[in-house]
């Protein structure tokens, strides 16, 4: 008799995010899905990064949404890492998107 066993695999992720309530309502969304685990959030960006080289995401969430320049080089230097990135805004202006 063959067993077939299938291990959960849980993605971890970071979010980078300045403000406390989207960060949260983030957070809500990916624990509603069994697969995904918040590894931390970050308002620090410069401490977020350092967190993905010590312990590498499946990949990133980072809000552009304040400090864009700041930010684009965060993706910018995940993108550099390999860390699969998801960019957001509450901008919808054509030079962000």
């Amino acid at each position: 008799m063959l067993y077939h066993t299938t291990m959960q695999r849980e993605l971890r992720v970071i979010i980078f995010d300045k403000s406390r309530l989207s960060s949260e309502l983030l957070e809500i969304y990916l624990k509603e899905l069994n697969e995904i685990r918040t590894v931390e959030t970050f308002s620090d960006f410069v401490a977020g990064y350092e967190a993905c080289k010590n312990e590498i995401p499946n990949f990133a969430i980072v809000d552009i949404s304040e400090n864009q320049e700041f930010a684009l080089d965060l993706v910018s230097k995940l993108a550099k890492a390999n860390i699969p990135t998801i960019v957001t805004s509450t901008s919808n202006s054509s030079s962000t998107i």
